[in-house]
C-alpha cells in the first residue's frame, strides 16, 4: 500500500509526540520500583493507558556517541539476545525515520513475539539530545503485521541523552517506555517482566558499547542506511 502520509503530517505528529513525552519526563508521581548500581527504575499510572516505566542509567561517553550506538540499527541484533530484527523502513526526513523492532518470545514464552512499528525523531537541544517515538494510527494499514507476530502499539515514548552532572564526556540516559504489546496477558506478568527486559536491554547495551565505542566516535565511519537516526527502537517490549 502507498505511503499517504504527507510530510506535513509526519512533522505534526513528531511534534505532538515530543510533546507528550516531555510531558511524561515532568510527571510528579513517578515511583521508583528498583534501585541498583546501574539502574533506577520508576512507574507511573495513566488512566486507561498501560503503565509508564522509566529507567536511568549512566555511560562513560558522550551524549552524541551513545546516541550514534543505539541507533545503529543493523547491529542492534548483535547485542541484544531479545530482539528479532530493527529495521529502517523509511526515511521521512532529517533525523526523523519510521522504523520496525520485532522481539522474540519472553517470559518463557508467555508473551509471544511482538514487532513495533514507530515514528521517530531527534531533537537536539545544545549538549542534550531527545529522541520520541509513537505508533501513527495509519501504520496498522500501510504495514500489515508480519506473521508469527502481534502488533504491539507504543505510545510517545523515548530517551533523553544529556551531560552528567554537566560532564560532556559522560551520559545521563533515560528512558521512557508506555507499550501496549496487545493479547491477554495478565498485568502482574507485564509489571514483573518488562522492568527486568528493559534493563537486560541497557545492560547489554553498555557491554555493548564498553567493546565498540569506537566504532561511533567518527561520525563519517557511520554505515550508510543503518537507520542511526533511531536511538528508540528499544521503545516497547524491545
Amino acid at each position: 500500500m502507498a505511503d499517504t502520509i504527507s510530510k506535513g503530517e509526519y512533522l505534526q505528529f513528531a511534534q505532538d509526540t515530543h510533546k507528550a513525552f516531555q510531558e511524561a519526563l515532568s510527571r510528579s508521581d513517578w515511583t521508583v520500583t528498583q534501585k541498583t548500581d546501574d539502574f533506577i527504575v520508576s512507574k507511573a499510572h495513566e488512566k486507561g493507558k498501560p503503565t509508564l516505566w522509566k529507567i536511568e542509567t549512566t555511560f562513560d561517553y558522550p551524549p552524541e556517541i551513545v546516541k550514534r550506538g543505539f541507533g545503529d540499527l543493523q547491529r542492534r541484533t548483535q547485542w541484544d539476545d531479545g530482539a528479532a530484527a530493527s529495521d529502517l523502513i523509511k526515511d521521512v526526513a532529517p533525523d526523523m525515520i519510521i522504523a520496525r523492532f520485532a522481539s522474540k518470545s519472553a517470559a518463557g514464552g508467555l508473551i509471544s513475539p511482538r514487532e513495533f512499528y514507530d515514528l521517530i525523531s531527534i531533537v537536539h537541544d545544545g549538549d542534550r539530545i531527545t529522541s520520541a517515538a509513537a505508533n501513527m494510527d495509519q501504520f496498522s494499514k500501510l504495514y500489515p503485521t508480519t506473521k508469527g507476530f502481534t502488533r504491539g502499539i507504543n505510545y510517545p515514548t523515548g530517551w533523553v541523552w544529556e551531560p552528567l552532572n554537566g560532564d560532556p564526556t559522560k551520559t545521563k540516559s533515560t528512558f521512557i517506555s508506555q507499550s501496549d504489546i496487545k493479547g491477554w496477558i495478565p498485568t502482574s506478568l507485564l509489571e514483573s517482566t518488562l522492568p527486568g527486559v528493559m534493563m537486560s536491554i541497557q545492560d547489554s547495551f553498555k557491554k555493548y558499547m564498553a567493546a565498540n565505542h569506537q566504532l561511533y566516535e567518527d561520525p563519517s565511519g557511520e554505515q550508510s542506511g543503518s537507520g542511526n537516526t533511531d536511538p528508540c527502537i528499544a521503545c516497547g517490549m524491545g
